[in-house]
């Protein structure tokens, strides 16, 4: 019983690690890898859920387990939390991918018109390609 609360325990502190490494991630980084970062995630929730699945097999033949149970669904609590705000940034972020490049591709027109224009005006050109 030990060494599966123990393994459990390091696997939540585990992920809450990686939680707070991505969401620091978010404000120092210009462009995150976010299949890397949904990578970790997925591989360290593999691990937190055969943990917990472990620890829930073995709560039904005590009662002795209840302060733990709640100090778990605490951390359970907490780590869902963070969850919910690295989706929002991960959104956030492809948000504001998606307005880039609708701004970039703006901006390739305008460099087209522009450069159409020399030409109809024999000047020299400026060939812009992406």
């Amino acid at each position: 019983m030990e060494t599966l609360v123990k393994k459990l325990n390091q696997s939540m502190k585990a992920y809450e690690t990686l939680q707070e490494k991505q969401l620091s991630l978010f404000d120092t980084t210009l462009i995150p890898d976010l299949e890397l970062l949904n990578f970790e995630r997925a591989s360290a929730f593999t691990e937190l859920k055969i943990n917990l699945d472990h620890f829930l097999n073995i709560i039904h033949r005590g009662d002795d387990l209840v302060d733990l149970i709640s100090v778990y669904q605490t951390r359970i609590n907490t780590i869902l939390k963070t969850d919910d705000l690295l989706k929002e940034k991960i959104n956030h972020h492809k948000n504001e991918m998606k307005q880039h490049i609708a701004d970039t591709n703006k901006n390739k027109v305008a460099f087209q018109g522009y450069a159409n224009s020399t030409r109809a005006s024999h000047l020299k050109t400026i060939s812009f390609s992406g």
